[in-house]
């Protein structure tokens, strides 16, 4: 997988929406470590769900794989689901509108490499579980889901938007998916996301 410092600019994809990088690991550089809380967990639980900027192929978990060429895929038991990690990324959307993006395998860095993701990107996940995020974040992201240019973007920005504020997206998307002129990808990952509420 790609290195990323912690807290660095977002340029992994030509996704319009994340601001800051974490949890971009490589097994040739130190990273923090330390317990994070169960509230924070099964936030992140709940973001691992609902994928943005899914992928193709997919990373395997490079420390698992230390003896063995290529790398070990990952899965991880959630709610009673198994999912497969290393495809996709999470966002977490401070109070103050900033986006950080982490490989989903951020799930399982923390939960069995002991990694501890920055105080912010914690804060985040817990405040966006909590629906603590900035209005104005909430409308760049309904913005997004309008106007953004690429397909992946308006997904991802809906995704983040029923995470954050499922309250005030819930019926706007359900109607937007149901119109005629709604692009299929769209539907179809909207859709399974409101299946997961």
């Amino acid at each position: 997988m790609t290195y990323y410092r912690d807290l660095s600019k977002y340029v992994y994809s030509e996704s319009a929406i994340p601001d800051m990088n974490v949890g971009w690991l490589s097994r040739w550089r130190l990273f923090a470590g330390g317990a994070v809380s169960s509230e924070f967990m099964e936030v992140l639980a709940s973001q691992v769900r609902m994928p943005r900027n899914q992928m193709r192929g997919g990373h395997p978990c490079h420390f698992c794989s230390a003896l063995r060429l290529g790398g070990v895929a990952v899965t991880a038991r959630i709610f009673e689901v198994e999912y497969r990690l290393g495809s996709a990324e999470i966002h977490a959307i401070s109070r103050n509108g900033e986006v950080f993006s982490a490989p989903n395998l951020i799930y399982h860095y923390i939960d069995r490499h002991g990694y501890r993701p920055p105080g912010e990107f914690v804060q985040a996940i817990i405040d966006g579980g909590e629906g603590k995020v900035h209005k104005s974040a909430i409308i760049r992201l309904r913005e997004m889901v309008e106007d953004a240019p690429r397909m992946e973007d308006r997904v991802d920005a809906a995704i983040d938007l029923i995470q954050v504020s499922p309250a005030s997206s819930v019926n706007w998307l359900s109607e937007i998916v149901e119109l005629p002129s709604c692009h299929f990808y769209f539907r179809r990952r909207v859709k399974v996301a409101l299946q997961l509420l």
